[in-house]
């Protein structure tokens, strides 16, 4: 029998701008395109953005030149140092790559382009325009890296490199107007042997969150709205007419879709599980999405055009045919382009109940917290973790030590592979087992997860570390992961991975202008 539960509240307000950091004139090895000494003379450069990474005993320092635009394409000149103390050298080939079945190369770096909100991966056409094979850096080495992307529309962005770090802020500036701009070009051009004719994608990054009863869920992209009903909270089982309390519900959504200012067209569809036959699904799901349609257009306006469209059992959010699988799939999804910066909800039931309690280990302030990963791989710790706000969303940063034990991949850490609503979001099997998607903050009534975004493939990629093959090998070997998370204006957050562990009371840090 299908479960009626009331739903929770979710309350979804887009990312808030934040400042940008200037770039400095740095003191840095001279730039090459191939591995030079970082000891000895040094020279006055132009302006770089500088970070610094732990990783493994030692420290990785990437120098972000501008980010030169040439017609289309962006081209991203990154200085990555080895200090000489460091104990071994590091492989960044390993660590860039896109795909396990990739060969080595920096394929995954990615822009943001803060302003627009999008996220930009390296140009693919014939060939992946990046820095290509062993990019091996010995102690005491700089190494010149060069990738493509499309050009942003934002004055800067913050440059992302899986398993080492993000370099924030790096301004945007035009090789025709700026000679290091148009030398960092020539020098790409003649490493990889040209350019690509024509611009990459520009993708509109995606906030999800899911109510903690995972009976509901907010999906907004760009100025796309999806909100997502389970059955069981509109429905009694195997019935299409909206009771009373339904009804509230889908009154208490139409009311936040004028408040968003929703305008053509408001599509609702209707989804079932696998249980019973096609036909009758199909004629359930039908039904379902007209009751709905029929208790929204009340509340509308005369161009708030409502259709409908029924789907069946045909698909499904969740992969199984258990209980919980199956209720994920039930489900009414209600689809419209907001207005500017929307803010869906849905209603609460007296009493709900805020973040769920742990036995995980819990610590605060953004502190490290020791975590067995429980799959034989040893006991790390995990911290400190910061957050910081950007125009893009809340960027957190956290530091993964193995204590002991023979290390690896670090994907235990952070969850589960998907349950629920959240695993609807479309992720690779490969993201989902490796990556940090399952890394929230905990709102008042809903978990905020990690910004992605959808491919030309249909394939969705966090924005954050999302394949994390590569982790600590030996105890005090240090990893630096990353992602970014809706931002909803909070001054301090709770870092959550179910299960796992859980960071309380993090500090929320602008960015130093």
């Amino acid at each position: 029998m299908h479960t009626k539960r009331t739903a929770t509240v979710l309350v979804l307000t887009l990312l808030v701008a934040g400042c940008s950091a200037e770039p400095e004139r740095d003191q840095v090895p001279s730039p090459s395109p191939s591995l030079s000494p970082s000891a000895g003379e040094t020279e006055t450069v132009p302006a770089r953005t500088t970070a610094t990474f732990a990783h493994g005993t030692s420290t990785l320092t990437v120098a972000a030149h501008p980010v030169a635009v040439d017609g289309d394409v962006a081209v991203t000149t990154l200085e990555v140092t080895v200090p000489a103390d460091a104990e071994e050298p590091v492989d960044l080939g390993y660590l860039l790559i896109e795909d396990v079945t990739e060969r080595k190369g920096a394929r995954a770096v990615r822009l943001v382009d803060r302003e627009a909100r999008t996220a930009l991966p390296v140009v693919r056409d014939d060939t992946v325009w990046a820095s290509d094979g062993a990019l091996t850096v010995e102690p005491g080495e700089s190494l010149t890296l060069h990738t493509v992307h499309a050009a942003p529309s934002g004055e800067d962005v913050d440059v992302v490199l899986p398993a080492v770090g993000v370099v924030a802020a790096v301004p945007v500036v035009d090789s025709t107007q700026d000679d290091d701009a148009a030398l960092d070009v020539d020098a790409a051009r003649d490493e990889l042997g040209g350019l690509p004719t024509s611009g990459g994608q520009s993708y509109d990054l995606r906030a999800f969150t899911a109510a903690y009863d995972d009976q509901s869920s907010v999906a907004v992209e760009g100025d796309d709205v999806t909100l997502t009903l389970t059955a069981d909270v509109l429905f009694a089982a195997d019935e299409h007419v909206l009771d009373p309390e339904g009804t509230r519900v889908v009154e208490d959504v139409a009311r936040s879709i004028v408040a968003d200012g929703a305008a053509g067209r408001i599509v609702v569809a209707g989804h079932t599980d696998d249980v019973d036959t096609e036909e009758y699904n199909q004629s359930l799901s039908e039904q379902r999405a007209t009751s709905v349609a029929d208790a929204l257009r009340p509340a509308l306006s005369d161009d708030q055009v409502v259709e409908t469209a029924g789907y069946g059992e045909s698909r499904p959010v969740a992969a199984g045919t258990d209980a919980a699988a199956r209720a994920a799939n039930r489900r009414v999804e209600i689809s419209f382009t907001a207005a500017g910066t929307a803010s869906p909800s849905v209603p609460t039931a007296p009493g709900a109940s805020g973040p769920p309690s742990t036995d995980a280990p819990t610590s605060t302030d953004g502190e490290p917290v020791q975590v067995d990963a429980g799959d034989g791989s040893g006991t790390y710790t995990v911290g400190p973790a910061t957050v910081v706000r950007t125009a893009a969303g809340l960027r957190g940063t956290i530091e993964i030590e193995l204590v002991d034990g023979h290390g690896g991949a670090v994907s235990a850490l952070f969850g589960e592979y998907g349950r629920g609503l959240s695993a609807a979001r479309g992720f690779s099997a490969v993201s989902t087992h490796l990556g940090l998607h399952e890394l929230t903050l905990l709102g008042e009534t809903e978990r905020l997860y990690p910004l992605d975004y959808e491919t030309d493939s249909g394939t969705r990629r966090i924005l954050g570390d999302e394949l994390l093959a590569a982790g600590p090998q030996a105890p005090g070997d240090v990893l630096t992961v990353s992602v970014y998370w809706p931002d909803q204006g909070e001054d301090v957050v709770t870092i959550d991975a179910p299960d796992r562990f859980r960071i309380v009371d993090v500090p929320v840090e602008d960015e130093a202008r």
